[in-house]
């Protein structure tokens, strides 16, 4: 292999392709000719390798530059919205509150307001969502006279918030005997639901923050495509647990937040009030475990088949085997505190009923 230099092999190229009659003018002036191209291509080569090393590199080095970002809260990064050790959740799961989850949030949420009431505005004649910051919310709310915030919201005042304007009727409760509090609502929410402030007064009646957005009037909150953000508070108005340890190959892929004697998995169990389920997916997205929880009774599941008494998490659970065709499913209920918590799984030979009770018994909160 030839060593040499790339510029002095193209010289005796070009010392090669041309005849060495040196008392010729014209023939040395063109040999002077050609070996200037020859170099202007070799400086051509030269460049176009060193772009393509630096390319190469940058291809090579930079998931080994990213690497530390993915999923975690490094230095200069944002951290996840909510995070529990192990759990690897769908990316869209951990997204920041959406302009209608906030609205979800003032119309449904029932945030308690500063005498300690829960407001609920269950007719909406109009909602009004405005993005900015936990400052300029506060300026808004002060400057309509409302100044319990002050001290109601620990928050930075560049935090991106939600304000939300909901024109309707508000009472303390959804359903049942209800009373009255007024027919404006205001709520500031921040993006990932951690902390909140609502107001109910006539100035909201008319009241609009610069930059705000209507959005639809609903009769009822969103069930499906929730995001963590979204699912926070809504039990009890605390975190939401869920299991460290999901069977291999399995991880959360959808949060549903189910109504009163709605099913919350394939059991058909309905829940006696509001339940949130985590859906477990392979990688292709197909479902096989099914986590619920709910501050009150979940009721027995429609399987045909009788319960057999169990320890679970150290607590006094029942199990129920079924089938369902050729699918072979373990259903857990059990308690935890006030949490009545529910848990299905398909088992076979990836997740096993082994499996799904140390899944079980890994609970951990997701925390903000």
């Amino acid at each position: 292999m030839d060593v040499r230099p790339l510029r002095e092999r193209l010289d005796e190229e070009a010392d090669r392709q041309m005849p060495h009659d040196a008392d010729l003018w014209p023939t040395i002036r063109r040999r002077a000719v050609v070996r200037l191209r020859v170099r202007r291509v070799g400086r051509l080569v030269e460049v176009a390798a060193g772009v393509g090393l630096v390319v190469l590199l940058l291809v090579l080095v930079k998931p080994l530059i990213e690497l530390p970002h993915r999923g975690s809260a490094g230095a200069g990064t944002d951290p996840a919205p909510f995070t529990v050790v192990g759990v690897p959740f769908a990316p869209d799961l951990l997204r920041e509150l959406t302009p209608d989850e906030a609205a979800d949030i003032a119309c449904f949420g029932g945030r308690q307001l500063p005498d300690g009431t829960h407001a609920y505005v269950g007719h909406q004649r109009e909602i009004i969502v405005a993005a900015m910051t936990q400052g300029e919310a506060r300026a808004f709310l002060e400057a309509h006279a409302e100044r319990a915030m002050t001290t109601a919201i620990a928050l930075d005042p560049g935090v991106p918030v939600y304000l939300v304007i909901v024109r309707g009727t508000v009472t303390d409760r959804l359903g049942g005997p209800e009373r009255y509090l007024g027919d404006a609502l205001a709520l500031v929410v921040d993006r990932r639901n951690r902390a909140s402030y609502a107001s109910v007064g006539p100035q909201w009646r008319m009241a609009t923050p610069a930059g705000g957005a209507r959005v639809p009037t609903r009769l009822v909150p969103a069930t499906r495509g929730l995001s963590v953000a979204r699912a926070y508070g809504a039990i009890d108005g605390g975190a939401l647990l869920i299991p460290r340890a999901p069977p291999p190959g399995l991880a959360p892929r959808a949060l549903l937040r189910n109504g009163v004697a709605v099913g919350v998995d394939p059991s058909g169990a309905t829940a006696a009030t509001v339940s949130v389920t985590v859906v477990y997916a392979d990688s292709v997205g197909e479902p096989h475990l099914w986590f619920t929880q709910a501050a009150g009774d979940i009721g027995m599941p429609s399987v045909g088949s009788a319960p057999t008494a169990v320890q679970i998490a150290g607590a006094d659970g029942a199990r129920y085997a079924w089938q369902q065709g050729e699918r072979r499913f373990v259903t857990l209920v059990w308690r935890r505190g006030e949490r009545r918590l529910y848990l299905t799984v398909e088992v076979g030979t990836d997740w096993t009923e082994a499996a799904a009770l140390q899944f079980a018994d890994s609970l951990g909160e997701l925390t903000p």
